[in-house]
């Protein structure tokens, strides 16, 4: 019996065209979408607060064939400090009128150059915007800028988003 499947895809980001995106961007600005780094926001303890909120609850929506057990947020703090794989710098979150909407995070994967796309989600009230697609776009476009060459990412069968 089946239980999960998952694909995984790679980009080489030497042939990444952010440019491509332009529009979208344009778009979601004028509609008052902002993009920041994890880095900026985990610069003060609100931040990190509402940065935790965000992953915890699209986080809770990954399938999975196991039960999820959120962490608290002194897990989520001691993690986010200690991880050799955290890239706070190339990993971005979308926000409006002060409420974060999405967000896509990159992480260190386990050969030098190389890194795996961990998440990318939207709160279900800003799905369907093209937020996804900008912070993964943003997400990309530090990783290239910072001298990466390839982003790895896995999706499961069963996610239908």
């Amino acid at each position: 019996r089946e239980v999960q499947r998952n694909w995984t895809l790679r980009l080489a980001l030497g042939r990444f065209e952010a440019s491509r995106y332009a529009d979208l961007f344009a778009q979601l600005r004028r509609e008052g979408h902002t993009f920041t780094t994890f880095q900026e926001l985990e610069g003060d303890a609100r931040g990190t607060r509402l940065l935790y909120e965000l992953l915890r609850d699209l986080v809770a929506e990954v399938p999975s064939p196991e039960p999820r057990q959120p962490w608290s947020f002194e897990q989520f703090v001691q993690h986010r400090q200690n991880s050799p794989v955290l890239l706070p710098a190339c990993s971005f979150v979308t926000a409006k009128d002060g409420l974060l909407t999405g967000f896509s995070e990159l992480k260190r994967a386990g050969t030098p150059g190389q890194l795996t796309s961990s998440l990318t989600g939207v709160r279900p009230a800003f799905r369907g915007q093209g937020l996804a697609l900008a912070a993964k776009v943003k997400a990309l476009s530090a990783a290239q800028r910072a001298g990466f060459q390839t982003v790895s990412t896995q999706n499961a069968a069963s996610n239908l988003r």
